[in-house]
C-alpha cells in the first residue's frame, strides 16, 4: 500500500509540474505573437531579425 501511495504522489507531482510548465509556456507563446491594431498592408519595417520589439516603439508602418 505504501508503494502505491508513493507512486501516486510521484505521479501527481509530475502532473502538477507539467501543468505549471504548460501555463508558463502558453504565457510565453502569447507574448511572441505580433498583433496589428488594425487591418492594412505593411509598407515599411524598421527592424531586423533578432531585434526586440516593445509596445512603446513602432517598427512597422502600414496603410
Amino acid at each position: 500500500m505504501e508503494t502505491t501511495n508513493s507512486s501516486y504522489a510521484s505521479a501527481l507531482s509530475a502532473y502538477n509540474g507539467a501543468q505549471s510548465r504548460l501555463i508558463q509556456d502558453e504565457d510565453a507563446l502569447s507574448k511572441l505573437r505580433l498583433i496589428a491594431p488594425q487591418d492594412g498592408t505593411i509598407t515599411f519595417i524598421d527592424g531586423e531579425v533578432g531585434d526586440l520589439a516593445q509596445e512603446v516603439c513602432s517598427i512597422l508602418a502600414y496603410s
